[in-house]
């Protein structure tokens, strides 16, 4: 773009190379000092402590199947999962600084529901509307340390050690709404095979089958 072009406009410049002349124009304004300060202070701890967070999540996923107006079906499904994550080290050196060590803990927890409502073929299935899927919550903790030592000046040998404990929690949630033909059931069963009573004064109505698994191991 020439500003002096002795026979070419601006506007007919902008028009030969598909720029729009407020385009051509336009200054942009940049950032003020305190999204600058904002910017750099995040860049900064995220940097230090890349391991330290808290994460939210929603989200909600609509399905309909037959791509009509009708409820013949169709799938609602709302999630919502919050994740908490933490570490802690400790750094240092020994025996005249031929050892450099390190310990730590970290920590990890996990909350979150995905129950969907599921209205497949309303008035023809006894069981629809129903709601089901698993309320989440999983714990993760772990200790660990290393060591390095200068064993001649070319020559270091290195060990180290973790354990880590996973617990995992999921309570199953399956039961018939009160709006469905078969209004108010349940539809889990416990290790007997006998379907769970439906009680609306628990959490879920009581239809709930809870399942949990611990595991640990050093390494």
């Amino acid at each position: 773009m020439e500003r002096d072009h002795p026979s070419l406009s601006i506007g007919r410049q902008c028009q030969l190379l598909g720029l729009s002349r407020s385009g051509f124009y336009y200054q942009p304004r940049g950032e003020n000092e305190l999204n600058l300060f904002l910017m750099r202070w995040i860049d900064l701890e995220y940097t230090a402590h890349p391991f330290f967070g808290y994460r939210k999540m929603d989200y909600r996923v609509a399905y309909e199947g037959d791509d009509s107006p009708l409820p013949v079906f169709y799938v609602d499904n709302p999630a919502h999962t919050k994740q908490y994550t933490d570490e802690v080290q400790l750094l240092g050196k020994a025996f005249d600084n031929k050892m450099n060590w390190i310990a730590g803990f970290y920590y990890f927890k996990q909350k979150g529901t995905d129950i969907s409502l599921s209205n497949s073929f309303f008035g023809l299935n006894p069981n629809a509307p129903g709601y089901t899927g698993p309320v989440v919550d999983n714990t993760s903790f772990s200790g660990y340390a290393q060591q390095t030592t200068e064993i001649l000046p070319k020559l270091s040998f290195t060990t180290g050690a973790r354990f880590t404990v996973d617990r995992r929690k999921t309570k199953v949630v399956q039961y018939t709404a009160p709006i469905a033909p078969n209004a108010n059931a349940c539809q889990i069963r416990d290790d007997n095979g006998v379907i769970l009573p439906f009680n609306a004064a628990l959490p879920y109505n009581g239809c709930t089958f809870d399942v949990s698994k611990t595991f640990s191991k050093p390494t």
